[in-house]
């Protein structure tokens, strides 16, 4: 080093290159806010007639409009009547006017966000409605007093106040989050101003990457440096999606690293607690509190078990009991839909949804696509992911489960794997567990030195004395910088290939009048395909096969790359 030139010196001084990993990481987030900005836009020329008014739809769809729907009801005091869809249609057609919308546009943003949520109107609006068209239509007095008394019985006082505010079945639905929910978006909802609120999530989620990589800088004892961490965040799989839909996955990320850093340091508790506000998302909750059990952080699940219930207590005196209750009736109908929906299947990322891809007919009517052949494969494929986990652990031995390495990657990637239902945004979770394995990054970048020279009788080079060069070859770098290239390359390019065999297809007549060829494999690089997935088990083959070895990198001298000697981090 002291042979190269002084500037050289200086541009590869560890300070210097900690400042430039700030700049990376600054104009990554940059770049992924500016795009998320416009991601939505109405890009038609201003003098278009047809163009939004507003310019932008992003906080219409189901994604942030669902999450900013609950803040705002829960802010104008309607906590209690949360999944009311009468309700909601009041707040709505509110807070998303027609004015903002396209001039004439035959579908206004509140029909079409409330015909996203779960749940239908009763039936017996329509009575109602068409009472109060009569009422209101050109008539003489005589028509007028014959619709009043045909009609009377939809202006029933006690009809009145059972569609006005449903407990179950007909006129429940919403969001398929909990009541905690509300309270957390409860800030971005003060007002009927949506859009600003979307933008300023956007805002937030950009934030809560770098505050995830401090995160990982921490649980890293300072190895990985967190302007490092931040930019894989922002460029990792899911997180364009989130901070594009004002989704919330880099908070839910944000609560595993930091709860599990403190957990790394002895603060048991405090890390319980912090994974105790996944309380918001309960699928995850679920899925991280069994792992807590099986590596027998008792105390830790307590913390996170406490934390999670006083959440739930504390919202009753706004919310009562009936809104949790129509929470479950809701859960209990997505949980159906996710199963059957030609939408929900493709962009979901979990074990379950593999073999629905794969076998669904969709051709089929939707009550006749989730078969007991289909449900039982599914199940199956779960079993035998969780059942090799369960016999890697108990033949590792009975020692203590350590906070970082394969064996807790391990752990982790299979409760990310195993949660139930779970779309493409959430693939950034498994960032988690790949902060965990590469907590120490030193074995993986150890460099090995290869001699090179010149054979005079053949132009290949042998390993011999003379000329040398640093090689570094990691299979777990080498899936990572996979699923950083495939979402920030291939990805955004959607790319499909599609095959089959002529001697041995058929030809199906669609619905639609359409032919369509079966069997045919179609593989592609979209939001519709779960290479994520895919690339993560992988990983956490590598893992499980790892720790049955029981090997790792030999403790032999290693040539630490600056940027990750933690001995000498700018951060310490």
């Amino acid at each position: 080093m002291n042979n190269l030139p002084a500037w050289v010196r200086f541009l590869f001084h560890r300070r210097m290159l900690y400042l430039f990993a700030w700049l990376l990481a600054i104009a990554i987030a940059v770049g992924r806010l500016l795009n998320a900005h416009t991601s939505f836009d109405d890009r038609r020329p201003l003098t278009d007639p047809n163009r939004r008014v507003d310019g932008n739809n992003g906080h219409t769809t189901i994604d942030f409009g669902g999450q900013w729907m609950m803040g705002r009801m829960l802010v104008r005091g309607y906590g209690r009547e949360l999944f009311s869809r009468p309700r909601q249609w009041e707040v709505a057609q509110q807070a998303f006017p027609i004015a903002n919308e396209i001039p004439d546009a035959a579908k206004h943003d509140a029909d079409l966000l409330l015909y996203y949520f779960m749940g239908e109107d009763d039936p017996r609006w329509r009575n109602f409605a068409g009472s109060v068209a009569g009422l209101i239509a050109p008539s003489d007095p005589i028509q007028r007093a014959a619709i009043a008394i045909y009609s009377e019985p939809a202006w029933e006082a006690n009809r009145l106040a059972e569609l006005t505010h449903p407990k179950k079945n007909a006129g429940i639905g919403g969001p398929l989050y909990p009541p905690i929910h509300a309270f957390l978006m409860a800030p971005f909802a003060t007002g009927d101003h949506p859009q600003n609120a979307y933008y300023a999530m956007q805002v937030v989620q950009t934030c809560l990457c770098f505050l995830g990589g401090f995160g990982v800088s921490r649980l890293s004892g300072g190895r990985f440096w967190s302007p490092l961490a931040a930019a894989i965040i922002l460029i990792y799989p899911g997180s364009r999606a989130v901070i594009d839909l004002g989704q919330n996955s880099m908070l839910s990320l944000t609560i595993l690293i930091w709860g599990w850093a403190f957990m790394s340091r002895g603060r048991l508790a405090t890390g319980g607690i912090i994974w105790g506000l996944l309380a918001y998302k309960p699928v995850w909750a679920v899925s991280f509190f069994l792992l807590l059990l099986l590596i027998r952080q008792y105390r830790v699940a307590l913390a996170m078990a406490l934390t999670g219930a006083g959440l739930a207590l504390a919202t009753l005196p706004f919310v009562g009991i009936q809104s949790w209750l129509n929470w479950l009736e809701v859960g209990k109908e997505a949980s159906k839909i996710y199963n059957i929906d030609a939408n929900w299947i493709p962009l979901s990322r979990d074990l379950l949804g593999i073999p629905r891809r794969m076998f669904t007919d969709f051709t089929m009517p939707r009550p006749n696509r989730d078969t007991l052949p289909l449900l039982v494969g599914c199940w199956v494929v779960w079993t035998i992911v969780v059942e090799i986990t369960l016999r890697v652990y108990r033949l590792r031995g009975d020692g203590p489960v350590p906070f970082t390495g394969p064996l807790p990657a391990l752990l982790i990637l299979t409760a990310w794997m195993c949660t139930y239902h779970f779309m493409y945004y959430d693939a950034m979770l498994s960032a988690f567990g790949i902060f965990v394995l590469l907590a120490d990054p030193r074995p993986f970048f150890r460099p090995r030195l290869v001699h090179l020279v010149e054979d005079s009788s053949s132009d290949a080079p042998t390993t011999s004395k003379g000329r040398s060069v640093w090689l570094v070859n990691s299979f777990v770098l080498t899936l990572v910088a996979f699923l950083l290239f495939e979402e920030n390359v291939t990805q955004p390019m959607k790319i499909e290939f599609t095959a089959y065999a002529h001697s041995s297809t058929s030809r199906l007549i669609m619905h639609d009048g359409s032919t369509d060829i079966r069997p045919r494999l179609i593989a592609g690089t979209g939001d519709e395909y779960p290479v994520e997935t895919f690339t993560i088990i992988v990983l956490w083959f590598w893992c499980w096969i790892t720790v049955l070895m029981g090997t790792k990198p030999a403790d032999t001298p290693i040539v630490e790359p600056s940027i990750l000697n933690g001995s000498t981090s700018p951060e310490d």
